[in-house]
């Protein structure tokens, strides 16, 4: 797919140095990062939906009580040592 857009001449430089400086085609160079911001734009927006479902969670009282992740981090190493809390 060709897909034409439009750049500030401050980027453009930028560009134009980082594909030289990096041994490759401005083209390809692009591709690759857009190809990245799109990848961390829906990476950041799956953590945000799955942040908002953890705290729906929480709201409703589905959380490990820090008291409880701390007495089972407390018994690591010992005899007795605790398996991992888990919600009620």
């Amino acid at each position: 797919m060709t897909l034409h857009i439009e750049i500030d001449r401050d980027t453009e430089k930028r560009l134009a140095n980082f594909a030289k400086a990096t041994g490759q085609e401005i083209d390809t160079l692009a591709s690759k990062i857009l190809k990245q911001g799109i990848d961390a734009k829906e990476n950041n927006e799956r953590e945000c939906i799955e942040d908002e479902k953890s705290w729906q969670a929480c709201e409703k009282g589905e959380y490990v009580s820090n008291d409880r992740v701390m007495d089972w981090l407390e018994s690591w190493g010992k005899i007795d040592e605790l398996p991992c809390p888990t919600m009620k």
